[in-house]
């Protein structure tokens, strides 16, 4: 028998329209696995999560890094909810880690997002783009410099393996949100941004051609994507997938508490955050 997502809104206060989208694209992508009786939910709440996990439901929560420290204590206890790092399924981070897991790409060298739109000064923006550094980089940054002015905020995330991702947030462009997403390697290049509606993959080594790809439109199998995910973490061996399920919610922790961290420091007035502990 097929699986039926369930897919929730979360609470009125956390509520936004990328979360929306995102979730009426999960529903989507469920009217292909539907059936009477559902067997995973998919969710932004916290509360919802944990409730369907006490019916013994696996889960797949959407915006973990809206949570409260103590809802991510509880969270991260119970094993049959997984966090979705949702912009590791993003259009040009999805081509990015797929070159670098097949070697394509060699070593990430110079990472660069840049975000202009609204929400840019929100904490939770802030951990999922450190998040998704992270995850490139494969390495936990071991500092951050940190810097802003009353429209932009830019960090610089330094890695012990010499590698520099630079995260910039924008509110300048009031009209629209706007993306670039450049990731520079030892033997090639990744670079996107919404303007041209490409991706483009650079291979270093001679004779190779061009990869371009539209991605305009792709969100679907995006969210496709994130789900199939999920359900391979549902049918893994109980040790596979309580490794993987320690390991996202570690990067949740991980990359919130740096945000936090940096947030609290430009409070302050200072500048240079050493790695998380």
């Amino acid at each position: 028998m097929r699986e039926r997502i369930l897919t929730f809104l979360n609470d009125p206060n956390r509520e936004h329209p990328q979360l929306r989208a995102a979730l009426r694209r999960c529903a989507v992508y469920a009217e292909s696995k539907a059936s009477e009786e559902a067997s995973v939910c998919v969710t932004a709440g916290a509360n919802l999560a944990l409730s369907y996990a006490e019916k013994g439901r696996q889960v797949l929560l959407l915006e973990p890094f809206w949570c409260s420290d103590e809802e991510l204590l509880e969270l991260q206890q119970c094993p049959l909810i997984l966090p979705a790092l949702m912009d590791r399924y993003d259009a040009s981070a999805w081509a990015a880690r797929k070159a670098l897991e097949s070697q394509k790409l060699g070593l990430p060298g110079l990472l660069r997002l840049h975000h202009w739109g609204a929400g840019y000064y929100l904490l939770p923006a802030w951990a999922r783009k450190i998040e998704l550094a992270m995850c490139l980089f494969s390495e936990v940054a071991e500092f951050a410099y940190a810097t802003k002015n009353s429209s932009t905020l830019q960090f610089h995330l330094g890695f012990p393996g010499g590698g520099m991702a630079m995260l910039v947030f924008s509110a300048n462009l009031p009209a629209y949100s706007y993306r670039s997403f450049s990731l520079i390697c030892s033997n090639g290049a990744v670079y996107y941004d919404d303007h041209k509606n490409s991706n483009l993959t650079v291979p270093r080594q001679p004779g190779q051609t061009l990869a371009a790809s539209t991605v305009r439109g792709e969100e679907l199998s995006q969210s496709a994507a994130m789900l199939q995910d999920f359900f391979a973490w549902r049918t893994e061996s109980p040790e596979t997938a309580k490794l993987r399920h320690e390991k996202n919610w570690r990067s949740v922790i991980q990359a919130k508490e740096l945000a936090s961290r940096v947030s609290n420091s430009l409070k302050r007035g200072e500048r240079i955050v050493h790695r998380v502990g």
